[in-house]
């Protein structure tokens, strides 16, 4: 489906299809390259790589915490899933 946006153009159509945004800063992130920089915040053993949880942040998968700091969103943890449970402190403490 195409993006549409409503215009007056003066031509007697109301519709118009919307150009494509370009968005370089996203790259080309894989769901297997968003999960690995996800598990790459929440493990304490792995390291997190800045330029990818930025772009975690621009898609809303992470927010910020403070300065330097990521921590998943809920859109983070589904898209997780099972990889992330052990690391859902919030999901252990309900159900302890």
């Amino acid at each position: 489906m195409r993006d549409t946006v409503r215009t007056d153009s003066g031509d007697g159509s109301r519709y118009r299809v919307a150009p494509r945004v370009r968005r370089p800063y996203l790259g080309t992130m894989t769901d297997a390259d968003r999960i690995e920089a996800l598990l790459d915040i929440v493990d304490d053993s792995r390291t997190e790589q800045p330029a990818a949880s930025e772009q975690l942040a621009v898609l809303g998968l992470v927010e910020r915490r403070g300065k330097s700091r990521f921590w998943p969103t809920n859109a983070g943890w589904n898209l997780m899933s099972s990889q992330g449970r052990p690391f859902d402190v919030a999901s252990s403490a309900r159900r302890a």
